[in-house]
């Protein structure tokens, strides 16, 4: 991917963070835009691992144990297959089979975006006081979820209705596997 590609699709997924729909339309919709769009996987890693270092010293663990890391690290990877595999499934059981790319697409790209603000929650939570810690991560996540129901609304020009069903799955599913991999 180029500089220029990236930073189209970033800014395209930041609008999209700011509920602005038509933004979908200004990502590569095309089939190499699908896959190059897996590239936020790449993007978001030192994120990932930053939260796993912060987690860590959290728990006050002196350092993950090697099984825990390829865990972690295979759980990462399984978080970017997932959510395509169910989004395949329930846009051909809604009909929605046309929209499948432009979901995958403005998802894979927002993921930046809510795992950098996720970050920002997280480490101004290990500065402030134990309630107002957990309340941070709290709106972290309900602004997520938002945002992500959005982007399933928005992608699929569906109802409210079928994108709290994405979303829910996808929560389902992926908390399923996180206690199958991590434990």
């Amino acid at each position: 991917m180029t500089r220029s590609e990236i930073l189209r699709a970033l800014d395209a997924a930041f609008d999209l963070v700011r509920l602005r729909a038509a933004s979908i339309e200004r990502f590569d919709l095309s089939v190499e835009g699908f896959w190059k769009s897996f590239f936020a996987a790449v993007l978001t890693l030192p994120a990932y691992i930053l939260m796993l270092w912060i987690d860590s010293a959290r728990s006050e663990a002196s350092a993950r144990d090697g099984g825990d890391l390829v865990g972690a690290f295979i759980f990462y990877l399984m978080g970017w297959i997932i959510f395509p595999l169910i989004s395949l499934v329930l846009t051909r059981f809604f009909d929605l089979g046309g929209r499948y790319v432009p979901l995958v697409v403005a998802h894979n790209w927002v993921s930046v975006w809510l795992t950098a603000i996720f970050v920002a929650a997280l480490v101004a939570s290990l500065v402030v006081p134990p309630p107002i810690d957990r309340s941070l991560l709290l709106m972290a996540l309900v602004g997520a979820l938002y945002v992500q129901w959005f982007v399933i609304k928005a992608a699929l020009l569906t109802t409210g209705l079928v994108a709290l069903g994405f979303v829910t799955l996808n929560v389902i599913v992926e908390q399923t596997v996180s206690r199958l991999v991590l434990g």
